[in-house]
């Protein structure tokens, strides 16, 4: 994640319009991609086999985690939204 967003933030003024806002207490959104619960497979509540609609969730923790590692956002200030 750090390979993606870490030159974003070093080239934009991403920690600057983050933290004040958060710490006014907005939260950090973040808007996965779960449209249709027929895209998500009833065994493994995962993503079904050819659906490439759904966010996965492993890359979602790595986001949150990288902006609580690297902007110290925490955990509470950060919601998840969908639909």
């Amino acid at each position: 994640m750090d390979l993606a967003l870490g030159p974003l933030a070093s080239a934009t003024r991403l920690r600057e319009e983050v933290a004040p806002r958060v710490d006014r207490g907005q939260k950090l959104l973040f808007k996965p991609n779960l449209l249709w619960p027929n895209v998500i497979d009833a065994q493994t509540r995962g993503p079904d086999r050819g659906s490439t609609t759904c966010t996965e969730w492993a890359f979602l923790a790595a986001l949150m985690r990288w902006f609580h590692d690297k902007l110290g956002i925490r955990y509470h200030q950060m919601a998840v939204g969908e639909a």
